[in-house]
């Protein structure tokens, strides 16, 4: 107990915020919403619509790729719970959408582009994504 106390101590209060950002203990849809739109409008485009799904305590897949230096070492029962996200942005080009990807990359929640589908005239785009949340 006496060490977990003392690694306690050493967190410095922006440093925890920061991991609460990254991987807040619930979905926080609210907060993907206004995080996401805003990333959109930076961007230049326009969010026709967003849809969540698949809110739950699932876990994310082992080893988690690119990401796993990030991710808390996980006690065993620990799971990262996940939200879908299907997003449908217009009045863009590539540039735009490659701007919008750049962003979600640096913000500081955690999430995954699954898939990214263009309409015939590349103005539009639908994608997929998911955030996660470390419910404790």
């Amino acid at each position: 107990v006496g060490t977990l106390d003392e690694q306690l101590s050493r967190v410095n209060r922006v440093q925890l915020a920061r991991f609460t950002t990254l991987l807040p203990t619930e979905p926080d849809v609210s907060g993907l919403l206004v995080q996401i739109a805003a990333i959109a409008k930076q961007s230049g485009l326009s969010v026709d619509s967003i849809q969540f799904s698949n809110i739950d305590g699932s876990a994310a897949p082992p080893g988690g790729g690119s990401d796993a230096a990030v991710l808390p070492k996980q006690q065993p029962g620990a799971e990262l719970g996940t939200a879908g996200i299907n997003l449908s942005v217009s009045q863009g080009n590539y540039a735009k959408l490659k701007q919008f990807l750049t962003h979600l990359e640096s913000s500081l929640r955690l999430m995954d582009v699954a898939t990214v589908n263009f309409s015939g005239d590349a103005t539009s785009f639908s994608i997929a994504m998911q955030a996660y949340y470390w419910p404790r």
